[in-house]
């Protein structure tokens, strides 16, 4: 069986699929705005605006995981 995928690699897949799931919702959204078709549309922002929270949500828990260099974590 397959090794275990580690935190990092979890996330990064979460990312990936989120970016996905993001795209998808931006296309929706544009043909909704393009027939105005008003609950569409706010439909798709709303998601849009939740696949985005959830990638700065993913990004911030990769850089716990891997801060960027010169980065020192105080502990209180």
């Amino acid at each position: 069986p397959p090794a275990p995928l580690s935190r990092r690699q979890l996330i990064e897949r979460d990312i990936a699929a989120e970016k996905n799931a993001l795209q998808q919702a931006q296309r929706q959204l544009n043909q909704a705005q393009q027939s105005a078709q008003t609950a569409r549309i706010l439909q798709w922002r709303d998601r849009v605006a939740d696949h985005l929270q959830n990638l700065r949500a993913l990004e911030e828990e990769l850089k716990v995981i891997n801060p960027p260099p010169g980065f020192q974590a105080t502990l209180e």
